[in-house]
């Protein structure tokens, strides 16, 4: 676990005019669709963290295949020490962070079955795997999962790893968008909200309007059809009509 007083103690980086931007790098190509696309996942993390993000160019297919990689139970799978090195020493001016996004699978250990994502909290870079969100990545002759609930957990995991990127550790304290998941029954009962103490940190890190964004998060669950997560934004606003929840944080 990880308190404010710690978080501030670590000395995180803050969003500054000089280090404002998230930028995501595609390693190999993403399949793409009106559900899901690199564009939504840009959206998306821009209004929950409350900063620009820009798409970098597909990394070379040249570049991609020199990362370290092994076969895993038949599917091919990339080491992440080199990634993040690769991104930390290739971060463009104005980076704030930068999180790599690629279809193959992760590993971060040779004795490690697989990770999901994974990002420094000082260096400020990452990977994210969209390998698993498809269920039929486990079982070869399931019906393909519903590709809301692909973008759902596509969102969530790398929203949840760029907050690893702004220097937050795991969260114990509450249900919360930074809770630690080891499997994808655990991540889907996840929810998609950061929790007060996390909430802090964040507008700590990039001083941002708390109401604003989450009548922005609104509109894009709304436009999303995200039915449960836009219930969610309405009862908490509706808290915020009788608390000004900037000033109490």
């Amino acid at each position: 676990g990880q308190t404010l007083e710690q978080f501030k103690e670590s000395d995180p980086t803050l969003v500054t005019s000089k280090k404002s931007i998230i930028y995501l790098k595609p390693l190999g190509t993403i399949v793409e669709d009106s559900i899901f696309s690199l564009t939504t996942i840009k959206e998306f993390i821009e209004l929950y963290y409350g900063i620009e993000v820009r798409i970098l160019p597909t990394a070379r297919k040249a570049m991609v295949a020199f990362f370290p990689s092994r076969v895993h139970r038949g599917n091919k799978q990339f080491k992440t020490d080199n990634i993040l090195r690769y991104l930390q020493h290739n971060m463009p001016d104005s980076c704030f962070s930068i999180m790599a996004l690629t279809p193959t699978d992760l590993y971060p250990h040779d004795t490690i079955t697989y990770v999901f994502g994974i990002a420094s909290l000082k260096n400020r870079v990452g990977v994210t795997s969209l390998a698993r969100f498809d269920d039929s990545f486990y079982t070869k002759d399931s019906n393909d999962t519903d590709r809301y609930l692909i973008r759902k957990r596509a969102l969530k995991l790398i929203a949840h790893e760029t907050g690893h990127m702004f220097g937050m550790d795991h969260c114990i304290f509450y249900e919360c968008l930074m809770n630690g998941v080891s499997h994808q029954k655990e991540s889907d009962s996840q929810p998609m909200t950061l929790c007060p103490m996390c909430l802090h940190k964040i507008k700590h890190s990039t001083s941002c309007n708390i109401t604003k964004r989450y009548e922005k998060l609104l509109q894009f669950y709304q436009c999303h059809n995200m039915d449960n997560e836009a219930m969610g934004m309405v009862e908490i606003l509706k808290y915020h009509k009788h608390v000004d929840i900037n000033s109490i944080l």
